[in-house]
């Protein structure tokens, strides 16, 4: 149990974990060990904590949002290279998009249709 508490508790920022990592793992072994508190809920509270404060922290931040504006940048490129390398779709002609009417087919005219009447 103690690995796994060690584990959560690396998900904190080195700061938290260099002042109050000690004291994090002896309270969740103590809340574990005398309070009887579950011990998967314990660490996946831990776990969850860390990494909230990780992305709080302004540092996690910056390399985000550089990571995000890089990877935003990159696939724009790729996207604008294969746009121009893929080959040009033949040019629409006139009589492609006019719709032509054909007469109605025998098993598509109604009773109507057959007898002469009109729709209004």
């Amino acid at each position: 149990m103690r690995r796994l508490i060690a584990a959560a508790i690396l998900l904190y920022p080195r700061q938290v974990r260099s002042r109050h990592g000690s004291e994090l793992g002896c309270l969740a072994e103590e809340l574990i060990d005398r309070d009887g508190a579950a011990a998967a809920a314990v660490v996946a509270r831990l776990a969850a904590d860390g990494v909230g404060q990780r992305l709080r922290s302004r540092t996690t931040l910056v390399v985000m949002a550089i990571t995000l504006a890089g990877s935003s940048v990159g696939g724009l490129a790729v996207s604008d290279i294969a746009a121009a390398s893929s080959p040009a779709p033949a040019p629409l002609r006139a009589h492609h998009v006019q719709h032509q009417h054909r007469p109605l087919r025998r098993a598509d005219r109604t009773p109507a249709d057959r007898a002469g009447i009109i729709a209004p």
